[in-house]
């Protein structure tokens, strides 16, 4: 049920499922229908994807990251796949995300912020050591609120 709600969201939102591992969903977007708010629709189907899933008892974390990858079958017959240090990223942010939150990276959260000043989410502004990037990468860790509320702005959180 999962790995079709994902399909289903990640597809209505112009992105491509890359593959699914267990619980993990990998998705790219601005692949088959280039558009410049690619972050955005990633992060739509993301919010979706995690206001279904509570429904079923399951609560996801999320890593999004933009950026150049090298997308195409890269065998014959095989399925369209996405490499490089961007999905590299996105899948180590992913690890990081607590249940119902969502991690952008630095340039992710440029191209958004503006849409997520506009909504009801709160924002936290970190830094993370992560796996085989030598240097701390600046983050913006969201959480969207079922509460009406004004976008929120906060440095409290571990990384």
């Amino acid at each position: 049920t999962f790995h079709r709600w994902a399909s289903r969201e990640v597809v209505r939102h112009r992105g491509i499922v890359d593959k699914f591992a267990g619980d993990a969903v990998m998705a790219t977007f601005n692949v088959s229908q280039p558009t410049l708010d690619h972050c955005i629709e990633a992060l739509e189907a993301a919010i979706a994807l995690q206001d279904r899933s509570v429904l079923v008892g399951l609560r996801i974390g999320v890593g999004i990251a933009v950026g150049p990858a090298i997308v195409g079958q890269l065998t014959p017959d095989a399925n369209v796949s996405v490499l490089g240090e961007t999905t590299n990223l996105a899948a180590r942010l992913q690890a990081q995300a607590d249940a119902g939150e969502i991690i952008l990276s630095d340039d992710a959260f440029r191209r958004a912020r503006t849409w997520l000043e506009e909504r009801n989410v709160i924002i936290h502004h970190l830094s993370l050591q992560l796996k085989g990037i030598p240097a701390e990468v600046p983050v913006h860790r969201i959480t969207v609120s079922r509460e009406p509320a004004t976008a929120q702005h906060g440095d409290d959180r571990p990384g």
